[in-house]
């Protein structure tokens, strides 16, 4: 089974070598069940043969086998994100979302990084690649699950700049205007 899913009804098995005699069949020979070890990890459980047994013209030569519980499948997206040229972005890790939790359980954080985080990054880059990784907290067992990864996008916005013209400027009537214009950038 996979992690998560309910165990089957049963646990068959096979009647082997020809030994049932007289026309003897499995099911009139054999009462009782198979059972498997205790866990709902993902791992291999040795079946046992709990209660199954054999009338009293044959005694069971039991051949072991194992259940295994498979990983389920985790998808872990990074959330898309955006920041103002110049700034830098820092991840919390909660930046994510994920599909394929069995159980309830949480996943308490990713390791989130991009190389549009860094204050430098510029609008033309992007959008930059946010890769997650390390899922890691909450009440999940990374062991029980076969993690992907989905990478989310960085986009950088422009900058805001504030152009005054400088106040003060004048010349005297009839005199030619200066050659340029003075003025005061702000902000960003």
């Amino acid at each position: 089974k996979t992690y998560g899913a309910a165990d089957p009804g049963s646990y068959t098995y096979t009647v082997t070598g020809g030994d049932l005699k007289n026309g003897d069949t499995a099911g009139g020979v054999l009462t009782g069940s198979l059972s498997r070890a205790a866990g709902e990890n993902a791992g291999d459980y040795a079946i046992g043969q709990n209660t199954l047994a054999a009338n009293s013209n044959y005694s069971i030569a039991y051949t072991a086998a194992n259940f295994t519980i498979d990983p389920a499948s985790l998808t872990i997206t990074a959330s898309d994100a955006s920041k103002t040229y110049g700034d830098t972005l820092t991840f919390a890790g909660t930046e994510f979302s994920a599909s394929g939790l069995k159980n309830g359980e949480t996943v308490g954080s990713v390791t989130l990084s991009s190389s549009g985080a860094v204050s430098t990054a510029t609008v033309a880059g992007g959008p930059y690649a946010i890769a997650a990784s390390a899922a890691t907290g909450g009440t999940f067992t990374a062991s029980n699950y076969s993690i992907s990864y989905v990478d989310g996008a960085l986009t950088v916005d422009p900058a805001t700049l504030h152009v005054a013209a400088d106040s003060g400027q004048h010349k005297t009537y009839g005199a030619a205007d200066p050659g340029s214009y003075t003025y005061t950038v702000t902000g960003g």
